[in-house]
């Protein structure tokens, strides 16, 4: 009877320790919030461009050689209005002026891919989470380098789930006029995979055919937007 006793005290024990656990990863969902005046989680479109830094891709093969491709500008929208709050949201993205080692004559085919942006933790001041690319069956990122009007090689980025190395602030509003807090996205060293695909021409020969990483780092001021008017964006 004593080791019944005993025995029945430890489930008791590790089923409030397991509740602990599982009641405290609930608590630490985060969730993008809206607000307009009174008004709670409007409906809103966010809208994001890259701020501080140039969005950038360092690729690396088997080898340990890399070299990185620089896009000068960089988009992020939603498909519209969406529903608040939210714990994650899907942002189409575009990429422009951009240069791989140096050259310049870049393309960009997004060719239906999204980033699903999805937050976990808070600590140090800052959201933390994960990045996921999504695209359609078959499709995937695409950038090909051109050199005197001729195809030198392609970096194809990979589509991949959750991957870490995001971070978010709530920080004071870049509109006009002021409205009360936009979120600042920062990606480092975001390890998505990729294939590169080069020729034997001058400024893309570094790589072999084959698989590596795309290291995705950038900054990005991320704003809403309900019916055309700014509107506050909190996370929460």
């Amino acid at each position: 009877m004593k080791l019944k006793l005993k025995t029945f005290g430890l489930v008791v024990v590790l089923t409030m320790a397991a509740s602990a656990v599982a009641a405290s990863g609930a608590q630490a969902a985060a969730k993008f919030m809206t607000q307009e005046g009174a008004a709670k989680n409007v409906n809103a479109e966010l809208v994001g461009q890259a701020v501080n830094i140039f969005h950038s891709f360092t690729v690396e093969d088997e080898k340990k050689a890399t070299k990185k491709l620089v896009c000068e500008t960089a988009t992020f929208a939603t498909s519209g209005e969406i529903g608040f709050p939210r714990e994650e949201v899907t942002l189409l993205p575009t990429y422009g002026k951009c240069k791989f080692n140096g050259v310049a004559n870049v393309t960009a085919d997004l060719n239906g891919c999204d980033y699903d942006l999805l937050n976990n933790i808070f600590a140090g001041g800052a959201w933390h989470g994960d990045l996921s690319l999504t695209c359609p069956v078959g499709k995937s990122i695409q950038f090909t380098i051109s050199i005197e009007g001729k195809v030198a090689c392609t970096l194809t980025v990979l589509p991949k789930e959750k991957v870490a190395g995001v971070t978010i602030e709530n920080i004071a509003t870049t509109g006009v006029p002021p409205t009360g807090g936009d979120l600042l996205v920062k990606t480092k060293n975001v390890g998505f995979e990729a294939i590169y695909d080069p020729e034997i021409l001058n400024g893309c020969t570094t790589f072999g055919t084959g698989k590596g990483t795309a290291a995705y780092e950038g900054e990005t001021t991320l704003q809403a937007k309900h019916l055309g008017n700014l509107v506050d964006l909190t996370m929460e």
